[in-house]
């Protein structure tokens, strides 16, 4: 459904009319229509993104653990994700949470370049991240992001509470950006999000996905 018109690639529309949509931001999707308009539509093509996500979490993991405590650590770290059964089994789903656990790694690694020379763009671009696991998974995505801001908190040098009040602009701004994106859509032209109350891609992601799921 989603390759037909841009209006059903942007909001995720569920189906070819485009009057439903998914619960969830549609960024894991985006890469599988990308996969499936190469390689056709196809179980392999819908596991790609993924596969590749799962496998290139367990490099970003190595690089990010063998900085701070050396190659045995990095090694041990990359064998476990590489063969924690959970990690094995949605890399080899059609599912985003692959996705949203290589944004996860990504963030980490970032913030251990920061740990390393205190740049704050690290910091920013760990942010950036974050949000986009946020548009991956929602609120899953963010598992990991307490252990992240203390880690970040810890290992900043100087300017501590400007640059976390800097990245959490940039977290919020990326997260929300494609719920802001289905606003510019007069509300007749938006597909009706699946487990919303009214139609609205807020209300499924903060009631539906959020509230009442707690």
């Amino acid at each position: 459904s989603m390759p037909l018109s841009l209006h059903n690639f942007l909001l995720g529309a569920y189906e070819p009319g485009g009057t439903l949509a998914i619960d969830k931001p549609p960024l894991d999707l985006w890469l599988q229509v990308l996969t499936t308009q190469v390689f056709g539509f196809g179980s392999v093509a819908l596991k790609l993104p993924p596969a590749l996500a799962g496998t290139a979490a367990v490099v970003v993991l190595y690089d990010a653990v063998r900085r701070v405590l050396g190659s045995a650590a990095a090694a041990g770290a990359a064998i476990a994700l590489a063969t924690l059964p959970i990690a094995v089994l949605t890399a080899r789903s059609d599912t985003m949470d692959a996705v949203a656990m290589l944004l996860s790694v990504v963030a980490l690694w970032l913030l251990v370049r920061f740990a390393d020379d205190g740049r704050a763009r690290w910091c920013y671009l760990a942010a950036l991240a974050m949000g986009l696991a946020f548009n991956a998974k929602l609120f899953e995505g963010l598992v990991a992001l307490p252990a992240l801001i203390l880690f970040g908190a810890l290992v900043c040098r100087e300017r501590r509470l400007a640059r976390l009040a800097v990245s959490a602009v940039v977290f919020v701004c990326v997260s929300l950006s494609w719920l802001t994106l289905t606003l510019l859509y007069p509300a007749s032209d938006r597909p009706y999000a699946i487990g919303s109350t009214n139609g609205s891609a807020w209300n499924a992601t903060f009631v539906f996905n959020g509230y009442d799921r707690i």
